[in-house]
């Protein structure tokens, strides 16, 4: 996955006991490339444990 400067951010939302997770994409690539990369930040929203 070719990522800018941050890969993955977490953010807690105070009080409401909810996680954000932030992923940056490399818009300026391929689509084939961006394609591949969505893939994997979708796959590893799938291997996240929910609460």
């Amino acid at each position: 996955m070719r990522v800018l400067n941050a890969g993955h951010a977490a953010h807690r939302v105070r009080h409401a006991g909810t996680v954000l997770h932030q992923h940056a994409l490399d818009l300026d690539q391929d689509p084939a490339g961006l394609l591949a990369d969505v893939a994997e930040v979708a796959a590893r929203l799938v291997d996240t444990p929910h609460v």
